[in-house]
């Protein structure tokens, strides 16, 4: 070995000393950087073959920087991210749904039911009173309107989740074409130039754990360093190329009329649907599909009770004007979103039925001649009270088929008391024959002072009429049902939270285990630094010496 292999490995030795320094330097540098993966030097030894001594050293080489990574670990947290997407979504939607109800609270659907029931006790207690009937009124519609409320908040939360699919879905689009680009890099950098791409690789694993909050993800890497990214069995990333999700819109009619459009997702090019399997886009379309609805419907059912038992009781009673058989509230508006009181209500509250009546009848149809007074007796004559319900009587010409009309002005009038009907129609002569159809109250009126009826309508508050058991019995009154309905969302909002913190704890140990691994410790890099600023001195003072050497040998 000669003093000139000596100046070789006295280089070599500044060389990897000054490259650890660097690389030390760039460790503490990044230390705070998210997604950064601390690098270290691949050092070998050089050896050369002597004639004298056989294999002799020959200093050290610098064969590549790597970066420190565990791929298992790193696999691991990304399966958990998608669980953890999903369940920070879904706790996310529990708490909108319980912020749209506001329980407990004044405002909430719980108290404005209370006040209803409570209106409908003062009318009992006064039922001739005007005043305790525009409350009752009032307080209906406020009631109506929390129930309106509510149903279009959660249908206004519906729709914004198309909003939030498009946006997820661009910025899934986004990733995967970021990681395609990125594949070339770490392909043409290592494949092609023999290079190790570590910042691209930090990149692109940053950008994998983001797409795993959105979709459940499975990657491989190939023998170049390409990636291949599938999600629920389709390919989303190929070493060549992204594959482009659409969304796609369809629409739904609901029970009230209204089109509920809402998005899907399919591929771009092939069109085959594409259906989440977890992560937050699955959570989005399971709190618009399936969560949502399951509280609309709930909250539906109540409403139908309420109108269906109220309006039951309503028809039996008798209003101030001695009407019997009137809706309180529209029956063909059921939902939450559309429940109504009825026109006749809206437009008088003296058609609010206090008065306590009997059981609505139904006879057969009756063919009856008109008398010489131009009128049709419609109940038989021996029964004391004649009541007829309004809306039920209708009236046809057997002759002609010809249904007449209701009216001052039109075909004919009615004496609900009386139960008789007065032919004004001058085309009709006495003895002609109609068919008649119509209900009858079998109790008659008891006076403006009865408040029977609403005394009646007042204790469906604590009747059991909701959640029908198998023998036809019901388990719960109206404010059980909510109850239950609001402890529910409750329990469920608990449960999503508490999953959710247990995810949380899981991905926080795979950050940490994986942070352990690939983070920057500034203690030992500040080591690392001492070492290589000794090597580094000791191999200059190493080439000082050969120098030293190499002029003895000069001078000579």
């Amino acid at each position: 070995m000669s003093l000139f292999s000596g100046l070789s490995i006295g280089s070599r030795a500044l060389h990897a000393s000054q490259m650890g320094l660097h690389v030390t330097g760039e460790n503490i540098s990044n230390a705070n950087t998210e997604g950064y993966s601390r690098k270290r030097l691949a050092l070998v030894a050089e050896s050369r073959k002597d004639g004298a001594f056989g294999q002799v050293g020959f200093g050290v080489d610098v064969r590549f920087i790597e970066r420190v990574r565990n791929a298992f670990v790193d696999k691991q947290l990304v399966e958990q991210l998608a669980t953890h997407g999903y369940k920070e979504m879904v706790n996310y939607g529990f708490e909108r749904i319980e912020n749209i109800h506001q329980e407990p609270s004044e405002n909430g659907i719980a108290q404005v039911m209370e006040d209803f029931w409570d209106a409908w006790s003062d009318v009992a207690n006064n039922p001739s009173d005007k005043s305790s009937r525009e409350t009752l009124k009032s307080t209906t519609i406020v009631m109506t309107e929390r129930f309106h409320y509510t149903a279009q908040e959660m249908r206004n939360y519906k729709l914004s989740i198309n909003d939030e699919i498009e946006a997820k879905t661009k910025q899934l689009n986004n990733l995967a074409k970021q990681i395609s680009d990125l594949n070339y890099k770490v392909v043409n950098s290592e494949s092609i130039h023999s290079q190790n791409a570590n910042d691209s690789r930090d990149l692109r694993d940053t950008l994998l754990k983001e797409l795993a909050d959105m979709v459940s993800i499975s990657y491989v890497e190939d023998s170049t360093g390409a990636v291949t990214v599938t999600t629920g069995g389709n390919m989303l990333v190929s070493p060549q190329r992204a594959f482009e999700l659409e969304t796609v819109r369809h629409t739904l009619v609901e029970p009230d009329g209204f089109r509920f459009t809402y998005n899907g997702l399919r591929f771009v090019g092939t069109h085959e649907p594409f259906v989440p399997q977890n992560g937050e886009l699955k959570a989005l379309f399971d709190i618009r599909d399936e969560i949502i609805p399951s509280f609309e419907k709930e909250l539906d059912v109540l409403v139908t009770g309420i109108v269906r038992e109220v309006n039951e009781a309503h028809a039996k009673g008798y209003t101030i004007d001695h009407l019997t058989g009137v809706e309180f509230f529209d029956s063909s508006k059921t939902s939450a979103i559309t429940m109504s009181l009825s026109a006749a209500i809206m437009e008088s509250s003296n058609n609010i039925a206090a008065a306590q009546g009997g059981n609505v009848v139904t006879p057969m149809d009756a063919t009856l001649a008109m008398d010489s007074d131009n009128t049709l007796t419609l109940t038989n004559v021996d029964l004391k009270y004649r009541d007829i319900v309004e809306g039920s009587v209708k009236v046809v010409d057997t002759a002609t088929g010809y249904e007449l009309l209701l009216g001052a002005d039109k075909d004919y009038v009615i004496d609900h008391e009386l139960g008789r009907v007065r032919i004004l129609n001058p085309a009709y002569a006495a003895g002609h024959s109609f068919t008649v159809s119509f209900q009858y109250n079998d109790r008659g009126f008891s006076g403006e002072g009865d408040g029977n009826n609403a005394l009646n309508i007042s204790l469906l508050r604590s009747a059991k009429t909701m959640n029908e058991k198998v023998n036809g019995s019901y388990a719960n009154n109206f404010n059980e049902f909510y109850a239950g309905y609001i402890g529910r969302l409750g329990v469920e909002r608990n449960q999503a939270k508490l999953e959710l913190e247990t995810q949380h704890y899981l991905v926080a140990q795979l950050s940490n285990q994986q942070e352990s691994i690939s983070g920057v410790n500034l203690d030992e890099e500040i080591a690392s630094l001492i070492k290589y600023q000794h090597t580094f001195q000791a191999s200059a003072r190493f080439l000082t010496t050969i120098g030293d050497m190499l002029d003895v040998l000069m001078r000579m």
